[in-house]
């Protein structure tokens, strides 16, 4: 939830529990955050997704959900030697990444959030995890190889090209060998610099480079002596053949989130004001009692809570 009922009872006039009960309030906090997260068009929070997407000849695949977090890091020296799968993953830094079941939204595809592992000189493996600390994953499973101080890249997100994929339904669909790299296959398009190691465009962007014959490549991008114009790389045409897994969401520390959780909860206290009457009050008169509301437009905590998520709304502008 972008809210909590703590931020609710800390509103002036709504701590009061005889009147406003807190089953209710929980109530409608769902409702509000329901309501800002299909106007925005996007869940906000940070969670873990597992989407599949079909190629269509174009550079760019735009990710369902933004913006998209970003992480790169090493495994540790001492994980030198050892053979996958390892229930933990001692690493440089795990900032950038999912922080795990108990910090992040989850859904029933996605129960675990996940890594690619670097096993070889040219070979990953794609490994799940449950908790974090700043240097290591913790409860890890899954993955196949043997890591070697020489090649000890981990990063996310993690996407994988297999021709006969279709939406992972097919059988033994994206197998291991099919997973792309990072830095290498495709890119990010960042937005948010270093630091915040984010992209609100959500773009991963397919580039070209030598050796990666199994996914469009093209020889006549590369020693071909040419002065001519030449092809981009671009994601391969096919139906629901290229799989993407990857943190979005902001985190709970950040700026916009607490702009968001500010947003939930002007919108569930207006909800409580006007439930009496279904409107705001015009008017009241004490003496036998009696009110008038006002006329049923947009009320003017709607409109800055709609200014404030503005920037927040997702706009579909196609792939290139």
């Amino acid at each position: 939830m972008l809210c909590s009922i703590d931020d609710i009872l800390a509103i002036p006039g709504m701590n009061n529990t005889p009147a406003i009960p807190t089953t209710w309030i929980n109530r409608l906090i769902g409702a509000a955050d329901a309501h800002i997260k299909s106007w925005c068009k996007q869940i906000l929070e940070q969670g873990y997704y597992t989407e599949y997407y079909s190629g269509s000849d174009h550079r760019n695949i735009i990710c369902r959900q933004s913006p998209v977090l970003v992480g790169i890091t090493t495994f540790a020296a001492s994980m030198g030697g050892l053979v996958l799968p390892q229930t933990t993953v001692n690493v440089a830094s795990t900032t950038g990444f999912h922080s795990g079941t108990g910090g992040g939204t989850t859904t029933l595809d996605n129960p675990v959030p996940g890594f690619s592992i670097q096993t070889g000189v040219t070979t990953y493996a794609y490994v799940t995890y449950t908790g974090t600390t700043a240097t290591s994953f913790t409860g890890c499973a899954g993955g196949t190889g043997t890591l070697a101080n020489a090649n000890n890249r981990v990063f996310s997100p993690v996407a994988w090209w297999d021709a006969g994929g279709y939406y992972g339904q097919a059988e033994d669909a994206f197998p291991q060998t099919s997973q792309l790299v990072l830095g290498s296959n495709y890119v990010v398009e960042m937005d948010e610099g270093a630091q915040r190691q984010l992209s609100k465009r959500g773009i991963l962007r397919r580039i070209g480079g030598s050796g990666q014959g199994f996914i469009g490549f093209y020889p006549e991008n590369f020693y071909s002596g040419k002065l001519g114009a030449y092809r981009l790389p671009t994601w391969p045409r096919g139906d629901g053949n290229l799989k993407l897994a990857y943190t979005a969401g902001y985190p709970a520390y950040s700026r916009e989130l607490r702009e968001l959780a500010y947003c939930c909860a002007m919108l569930v206290a207006q909800m409580i004001r006007i439930q009496p009457t279904g409107q705001n009050l015009a008017s009241e008169n004490m003496g036998n009692y009696n009110y008038s509301v006002s006329q049923a437009f947009e009320s003017p905590e709607m409109g800055e809570i709609r200014r404030i998520l503005a920037p927040y709304r997702e706009s579909s502008w196609g792939n290139d």
